[in-house]
């Protein structure tokens, strides 16, 4: 098993469509950059994406969002987790995800496994 610490809560969906492209743009970046360096704190330096994959995802933030809006605001760190090399493709084929929420200080953990 592998896992993530990130230091801040996956946004809303709804913050994720607020405002310019640019700005969802930005927060895509900022994601990608969130998810490296979680990677390179844990020294995790996958050598070959998992074929299939259980996600486990746990957001931790001042209030509980809508199951949908949780869901849905997790799609850019999830691109992330494609692009650092940890699974192969983000369809349903590919991965299984599991979504978590805590009330307290903003963060997120990770928790990557294979499965068949």
């Amino acid at each position: 098993m592998m896992i993530l610490d990130i230091p801040e809560a996956t946004p809303s969906l709804n913050r994720v469509f607020q405002g310019h492209w640019s700005r969802r743009h930005a927060l895509r970046n900022k994601w990608a950059w969130l998810v490296r360096a979680a990677r390179l704190e844990a020294k995790l330096f996958p050598t070959q994406p998992l074929q299939k994959a259980k996600l486990t995802i746990e957001r931790w933030g001042p209030k509980r969002l809508d199951h949908d809006n949780y869901v849905a605001g997790c799609k850019g760190m999830i691109d992330s987790l494609r692009v650092e090399g940890f699974i192969v493709d983000d369809s349903p084929g590919h991965i299984e995800a599991r979504y978590i929420q805590h009330i307290g200080k903003r963060r997120t953990r990770v928790c990557i496994e294979p499965f068949t």
